[in-house]
């Protein structure tokens, strides 16, 4: 996109329209004028509607952050705990040791832990439900065995 805006500013800057010093003829420079700035207009309407586009996209993200941040979390919780196989004050530590207060409020951050596990297992239950239902009753069994077969 950056490309773009900027061929868009390159080729329709001013002097790039400008009548050459050695005009050919009145109305042909004067066309040629016309013609520039109809373009030049046409690009800065495009260029306002980039703009646009990229305050709708930061708008989203802005809107979705702590979304993202909570669902990083709690793959990185489930991958600690379950892969890892670290014990739960461990987990707590390596997510929230990094705050200032997080030796005061030690259980606190142990209960945000456990609230953000339940998140993780909710979440992988809704997954598996979707699955499941998405599967023809008659071949669930064969299907969730070629889901669930792992090879590590």
């Amino acid at each position: 996109m950056a490309e773009r805006i900027e061929e868009l500013r390159t080729a329709y800057s001013l002097s790039a329209w400008a009548p050459s010093p050695t005009p050919k003829g009145k109305s042909t420079s004067h066309r040629r004028l016309e013609t520039g700035s109809v373009k030049l207009v046409e690009a800065q309407q495009e260029l306002k509607q980039i703009d646009r586009d990229i305050a709708g996209y930061v708008k989203v993200l802005i809107d979705h952050r702590a979304e993202i941040r909570n669902a990083d979390s709690m793959i990185e919780l489930m991958r600690m705990r379950y892969l890892e196989r670290l014990e739960w004050n461990d987990v707590s530590f390596r997510l929230y040791g990094h705050n200032k207060d997080y030796a005061a409020r030690h259980r606190s951050y142990r209960r945000k832990l456990f609230r953000l596990h339940d998140q993780a297992c909710a979440a992988i239950w809704d997954f598996w439900q979707s699955v499941t239902n998405s599967i023809p009753q008659g071949e669930r069994h064969t299907q969730i065995t070629r889901v669930v077969q792992y090879d590590g």
